[in-house]
């Protein structure tokens, strides 16, 4: 099913689309499904969930289109919640998830942190801080002066993570930086 939304589109009425984005509801909810489970050990099946969570990586949902005209907040909504729920499912999946679709995630997430909305950022910070666990030092040095800019922040559930983040990921190469 998840297949059927996200990969062939054209399966689905246009009736269920919302913002130009097939049953984002109904995606996140079969993501969510999958996270109750462990990871399927049958190749196909896993090869099915991997072209999904690329499909959704590699998708243009949220850049302006050919006029410029800019990206309406329902759909970069609908987007980021399917994005963040294949975060998770990568996260959860750890090592039998391809090592370009981590770096693809770690590289959303570090997206995230640059947003202007809190609660984007916030996710972000808490996506980098499972990733940080789930595989180590998988955080970019690029994103480092971002997230100690975070430890600024007013809002302190945003400095808390950041510091999260920066604990997790610390090592004796950022250490001096840090």
């Amino acid at each position: 099913m998840l297949h059927l939304i996200i990969v062939e589109r054209g399966a689905v009425p246009s009736d269920y689309l919302y913002y130009r984005i097939p049953c984002p509801w109904l995606a996140v909810k079969a993501v969510q499904f999958l996270l109750l489970y462990p990871p399927s050990t049958d190749r196909e099946t896993d090869s099915l969930v991997q072209e999904c969570v690329k499909k959704v990586m590699e998708s243009s949902a949220i850049e302006p289109d050919q006029y410029g005209k800019p990206v309406p907040e329902g759909r970069k909504n609908a987007y980021r919640a399917i994005l963040l729920e294949m975060m998770s499912l990568v996260i959860a999946y750890g090592s039998q998830v391809e090592e370009s679709l981590r770096g693809k995630a770690v590289k959303f997430l570090g997206e995230f942190i640059l947003e202007k909305d809190t609660n984007v950022r916030y996710l972000g910070l808490d996506g980098l801080a499972k990733m940080a666990k789930q595989y180590g030092n998988s955080i970019s040095a690029s994103y480092v002066p971002h997230i100690m800019a975070q430890l600024q922040e007013t809002d302190v559930s945003i400095r808390k993570r950041a510091l999260d983040v920066i604990y997790i990921s610390a090592d004796a190469d950022s250490a001096q930086e840090i």
